[in-house]
């Protein structure tokens, strides 16, 4: 057991990011699919409930 693998830190049934972890056994793998996460999560939200920002 290896306390920082994935899944040793994390529950991904409890984040919207689960799909982000994907393939990665550690939490640095994922640091340079955080940009285009966030830009495509933003696509998703609700223009009603949150301010687009350019």
């Amino acid at each position: 057991m290896e306390p920082c693998r994935i899944e040793e830190l994390y529950d991904l049934n409890e984040t919207i990011a689960k799909d982000l972890f994907e393939g990665a056994a550690y939490p640095w793998e994922v640091l340079p699919k955080i940009k285009d996460f966030i830009l495509e999560l933003g696509k998703t939200l609700d223009p009603e409930e949150y301010t687009h920002r350019q």
